[in-house]
């Protein structure tokens, strides 16, 4: 508790005064508090002869027995002088910076990297002052060529000795001779032969080389041995794949019975036959072009399609005009030219012969009536798919069908099968026997 002056009360109860003194003795004496206005008849302040305040003014005549603990006689008086150093004794510096200083030169220079001895051999040459000269001498056959710009010194040999060891190893007149002492012959052997020249050192000699004869005659070749050396040993002109050594080519032959002949208009333009016979392309199959062509339906342009089975028997020729609105078919069996079938296509038939919707009287052909109605008949086989002549546009309704052959027989048709454009007609025995195919069959449709 503080410090209280107004503690105790003139008219406080007794009671309360110790407990309020003792208060105030313990403010005064743990709180130190002190107002003194003088002290040994001092106050303090800042002027001479008071007592010293530390508030930022400087004071007069501060007298202080003591300063951080230190004596007047601990700090150097405002005037004063040191002592003067020595080479024994120290003074503002020590003895060894004063002596290291009194070793210094006058015009002492920074030290600078240099070689002091230069050691040549088992001799050492050392510099006799800090700027002393190291001259170079050249010797025999030696040139010495200085570059001031660039700082430095080219060592080169010069003369006729061109090193140290060349020169130990001449002896007698090896460093002046220009010419041997004894002639000598040079000459060839081998795969290369050539006149003998005799050469004394004087001048250049030159030997013209002829290769020896391989045993080949000369010639050109179609395959060559050669040997280690590079030399052609045998040659041979071998002409079929077999000489060759080939083994994974057609052979002429087997390529002409596996391949279409060469310029058979296969992948290009179909090739031109123009003023040669038809039979030119048996066993050829191809395409081909031509006019005024022998056998041709005509002498106009045509273009034909052919197949061959084999390459003597069987080739199927189709012919088809230059504008593409006649087709002709034919065959060349063993050599023997069929003649010419013409394909009728529906297009070919006219639309109103004879005032009807069209017709075609042949052993299968049709009749188109105007109102739509189509009535077709041919020959077909017995459990074989056959086509109409003309494909009906919507169906076939309905078809009838007899045997086609001579006297009684006991054979009959069982059913038929149509579509749009084919039909098929199923026979067996009367005795109910598995049925049968390939006979002859006439068949009646109608569809539209």
């Amino acid at each position: 508790m503080a410090y209280d002056a107004t503690k105790p009360e003139d008219t406080g109860f007794l009671s309360e005064a110790p407990n309020e003194l003792r208060n105030n003795f313990k403010g005064l004496k743990e709180d130190q508090i002190v107002d003194a206005a003088l002290l040994k008849g001092l106050v303090p302040g800042n002027g001479n002869g008071q007592i010293p305040v530390n508030n930022g003014t400087e004071c007069e005549n501060l007298n202080a027995a003591m300063l951080s603990g230190k004596t007047p006689s601990d700090f150097a008086p405002k005037v004063h002088t040191h002592n003067t150093v020595t080479a024994s004794s120290d003074g503002f510096m020590t003895s060894t910076q004063n002596n290291k200083l009194a070793g210094i030169a006058a015009n002492a220079e920074v030290n600078q990297v240099a070689f002091s001895n230069v050691l040549v051999g088992s001799t050492t040459i050392q510099a006799d002052s800090k700027t002393d000269t190291l001259e170079m001498v050249a010797g025999t056959n030696i040139a010495i060529t200085p570059d001031a710009t660039n700082d430095r010194v080219t060592i080169a040999v010069s003369g006729k000795v061109g090193s140290a060891a060349t020169a130990d190893n001449c002896i007698g007149n090896s460093a002046t001779a220009t010419k041997l002492t004894t002639a000598r012959t040079i000459a060839t052997s081998g795969d290369a032969i050539g006149v003998a020249v005799a050469f004394d050192g004087t001048a250049n000699v030159t030997i013209p080389l002829t290769l020896a004869a391989s045993g080949v005659v000369a010639g050109t070749y179609k395959s060559v041995t050669v040997d280690a050396k590079g030399r052609t040993i045998a040659g041979t002109n071998p002409a079929t794949l077999a000489e060759y050594g080939i083994t994974d080519a057609y052979s002429k032959t087997e390529a002409n019975i596996n391949f279409a002949p060469s310029g058979a208009g296969l992948g290009t333009l179909a090739k031109d036959i123009s003023g040669q016979n038809i039979l030119v392309v048996k066993g050829k199959s191809g395409f081909y072009r031509g006019n005024n062509v022998g056998a041709a339906p005509n002498s106009s342009w045509w273009y034909f399609v052919v197949v061959a089975h084999d390459l003597n028997s069987y080739t199927t020729v189709e012919a088809i005009n230059f504008f593409g609105t006649e087709r002709y078919t034919a065959r060349i069996d063993n050599g023997i030219w069929s003649g010419w079938m013409q394909i009728v296509t529906a297009n070919m038939i006219p639309e109103n012969t004879l005032g009807d919707a069209g017709h075609y009287f042949v052993q299968n052909g049709f009749q188109k009536l105007s109102n739509g109605l189509i009535i077709q008949w041919g020959i077909a086989k017995g459990k074989t798919v056959s086509y109409f002549p003309i494909a009906f546009p919507s169906a076939c309704f309905s078809a009838v069908g007899s045997m086609n052959i001579g006297g009684d027989s006991a054979r009959g048709v069982t059913s038929i099968v149509t579509t749009a454009t084919s039909i098929t007609i199923y026979e067996h025995e009367s005795d109910g026997g598995e049925s049968r195919s390939g006979d002859s069959i006439r068949y009646i449709a109608i569809g539209c």
